[in-house]
């Protein structure tokens, strides 16, 4: 019955002259591990197998590499072709072999034309009647660093996730994703192209690739953040009282964002107050179109609002284009409450993860208990769609941070950047900088993290690449930058 209703909906595509619908409904059909499992299990009986890995259109697959039934693509009508051999294989397991080649074929091409479909937002219906959007996986971080390393050291490292170690279809769509369309306001991812919310940050981002530069930095303040009150029972940090001297190490994160080229530049959650927040944007103003930072991303403090004529608070981040102009704001999704003091957030959260698309990735703000929050990580993980997390935080210590990121990373080849610090902490560290790489499974490593460390954690299966920390102690701050991967420290 699954196989007539797929040809069903195979032909409405068709009608559509739609690659994009055609690719929906063949991902959704396969949405379903089992179909997966069908496919590989009737590969694996003719000694054959369809490639994991992208292929090269312009380099077809030798005439042994697929089973006899597996007629060649007829390349001047690619569409009218799936329903015709669909239909001559119905109720045989070769249907889903057949099935699964037609939807690595059109992953391929759409991947080719991505580019072309970032500005589209058009709905399609999948296999279980849903809508979806057609949208880039977009791992481009994942895949420069692989060939940074190798192109360094001479050794391919395998960079696999949980996507290829059992029946999915994540291991046969490697370029593109059918993402659903949220049909409620709950815990949502929203793909948004950069362009459409900041033309001149996303051409920079765009040039940044070409030139293979790209810098991040993490900047949990080399001063204390002073509050009224900080521990009341419900937790509201609004002012800070040494907004002066907060204010000025947040502008010198500015000029060393602009020394080091850095693409990125990420602040602590509930650490820009209004009046710094201003002072920051003005600041951007005065940048040149070609200035640095490129995205700058505000942990502002709590800004109390009237919602159904009651004051409640919001915990946002925002993120910043070139020139100070708004591109995005994220509503903290879960309250912190600490079940020992009872000391508690409260706060109106948000509904939906807006994922911004770029040349380097698929960029998702977060704030700190969201990357940790099992509903929200299942959004994320569900979807596969985000792969480059930004997360200003404030916690004592990050080593669920650092748990959650590498979860992500076998999940969806993401990379995380979360800048931390506590209530008390930072006080006293200096201005030198972190920047060389720590193994991720050092005992420093776990001390650093127990402390609150900001940390990056790369797309890389290597110990000794993957993670680069800051010691609260003594690092002012943390930056990342591309050119040093796989490269040995001073």
């Amino acid at each position: 019955m699954s196989h007539r209703q797929l040809l069903t909906q195979v032909q409405t595509a068709i009608e559509l002259n739609s690659r994009q619908a055609l690719f929906v409904v063949l991902y959704t059909y396969f949405s379903e591990p089992a179909r997966v499992r069908v496919a590989e299990n009737r590969l694996k009986l003719a000694k054959a197998r369809l490639p994991a890995e992208p292929v090269d259109l312009q380099r077809r697959r030798g005439p042994g590499y697929l089973p006899h039934w597996l007629t060649p693509i007829d390349e001047t009508r690619p569409i009218d072709q799936v329903h015709r051999e669909l239909s001559l294989l119905t109720d045989t397991d070769e249907f889903e072999v057949q099935a699964l080649r037609w939807l690595r074929r059109f992953d391929e091409e759409l991947g080719i034309a991505g580019r072309q479909l970032f500005n589209q937002q058009d709905r399609y219906a999948g296999f279980d009647n849903r809508n979806y959007w057609v949208r880039p996986v977009n791992r481009r971080l994942a895949d420069r660093i692989e060939d940074i390393v190798f192109a360094r050291s001479g050794k391919r490292t395998v960079i696999t996730w949980s996507g290829v170690q059992a029946p999915t279809i994540k291991a046969y769509c490697r370029r593109m994703t059918a993402l659903p369309v949220a049909e409620s306001v709950s815990q949502r991812c929203v793909p948004v192209a950069l362009a459409e919310r900041s033309p001149l940050a996303a051409a920079r981002l765009s040039l940044e690739w070409q030139r293979g530069n790209f810098a991040v930095i993490l900047w949990p303040f080399s001063v204390p953040l002073k509050f009224p009150n900080e521990l009341r029972d419900v937790v509201v940090l609004t002012e800070l009282t040494n907004s002066g001297q907060v204010l000025a190490n947040a502008l010198r994160a500015i000029d060393e964002a602009k020394e080091e080229k850095a693409a990125i530049l990420i602040y602590p959650e509930l650490s820009i107050s209004e009046e710094i927040e201003y002072a920051i944007r003005n600041r951007l103003r005065t940048h040149g179109p070609n200035d640095y930072p490129i995205l700058t991303v505000l942990g502002r403090t709590h800004r109390k609002r009237l919602e159904n004529e009651e004051e409640s608070c919001l915990n946002e981040a925002l993120v910043l284009g070139p020139i100070g102009e708004e591109v995005q704001i994220h509503r903290k999704m879960t309250c912190f409450v600490d079940a020992k003091t009872e000391v508690r957030e409260s706060i109106s959260t948000g509904s939906s993860v807006t994922v911004l698309e770029c040349d380097w990735g698929n960029l998702a703000t977060v704030i700190c208990l969201d990357f940790l929050q099992s509903e929200v990580k299942a959004q994320l993980r569900t979807s596969g769609y985000a792969n480059m997390f930004l997360v200003p935080s404030l916690s004592p210590t990050t080593k669920a941070h650092l748990a959650s990121a590498d979860e992500l990373f076998i999940e969806q080849l993401a990379s995380s950047f979360v800048c931390n610090r506590w209530l008390s902490a930072n006080g006293d560290s200096t201005d030198s900088i972190a920047s060389d790489p720590i193994s991720a499974n050092s005992k420093e490593a776990q001390e650093l993290l127990q402390r609150g460390a900001s940390f990056c954690r790369l797309p890389h299966p290597d110990a000794a690449i993957r993670l680069r920390i800051a010691d609260p102690s003594r690092h002012s701050h943390l930056v990342f930058n591309l050119r040093n991967v796989g490269t040995k420290p001073p």
